[in-house]
């Protein structure tokens, strides 16, 4: 099994209309081009690797140190040509190669699935599991979609997801930080790191001291309290219980 180094790929807006072409139904690589994947996709039963893939469409396609993103909540029909185990930044990726004349979707259609919308939750916002691929705007964008490629009602407000993905994304030189508060514009967006945490980590999602010891992880929450110190000022819910 072997490392990839991601560090030097850029993303390329006209990646699909360079390498991509559609013919009926089906989109062709124009050259070899590969997918990645995190292999957790496949435990959470969100792809399914076989001779046809069925795989969550939401994977980077890359050509050498280019690439571009889908991030559309639905399966897709691929048909590789062959098939990777690579590690990126200690965690371990699928590489499905594509080679040229071959498509890179056997089909755009899709089944709209909604039993899939937990699985795709539990794993990106309540694990803060985050492909590289995706950046801040990507995940905004991924979830929006949620109600039209799955056929459901959840996400039909933009809002809750846009409160959820604001409270994971944290400034990576300092977890406590939310990474909404270090960015004020566009450059900011590729300039300043992210880092997503799990909704229910008690050591940074948790603001105050009865937030902390109040859960199921009693001690982890009293480690976290000691560590960063009490609130200063009471909460709403603080004031409650206390009167």
């Amino acid at each position: 099994m072997k490392a990839l180094d991601i560090s030097n790929m850029k993303r390329d807006p006209k990646f699909m209309s360079k390498y991509v072409k559609k013919i009926g139904d089906s989109l062709i690589a124009q050259e070899d081009v590969f997918y990645l994947f995190p292999d957790k996709y496949i435990d959470k039963k969100l792809s399914v690797i076989d001779v046809t893939c069925s795989l969550l469409a939401c994977m980077a396609i890359c050509k050498d140190d280019k690439y571009a993103v889908m991030k559309f909540p639905c399966k897709v029909q691929v048909t590789p040509t062959s098939i990777e185990d690579v590690v990126i930044d200690n965690v371990l990726y699928k590489k499905i190669n594509i080679e040229a004349g071959t498509p890179i979707l056997d089909t755009t259609a899709y089944v709209k699935d909604g039993s899939m919308v937990y699985d795709v939750f539990e794993y990106f916002i309540i694990q803060g599991k985050v492909p590289w691929f995706l950046d801040y705007e990507d995940l905004f964008e991924f979830f929006k979609n949620v109600p039209e490629y799955t056929g459901t009602t959840v996400g039909r407000d933009p809002l809750v997801f846009e409160i959820l993905v604001a409270i994971i994304s944290r400034d990576e030189t300092k977890l406590d930080r939310a990474y909404r508060n270090i960015i004020r514009n566009k450059e900011d967006l590729k300039n300043k790191g992210i880092k997503y945490i799990g909704l229910l980590n008690i050591y940074y999602s948790f603001r105050s001291t009865l937030a902390k010891i109040s859960g199921s992880y009693f001690r982890e929450g009293i480690i976290s309290a000691i560590v960063n110190g009490p609130t200063k000022e009471a909460t709403d819910l603080e004031r409650i219980v206390r009167d």
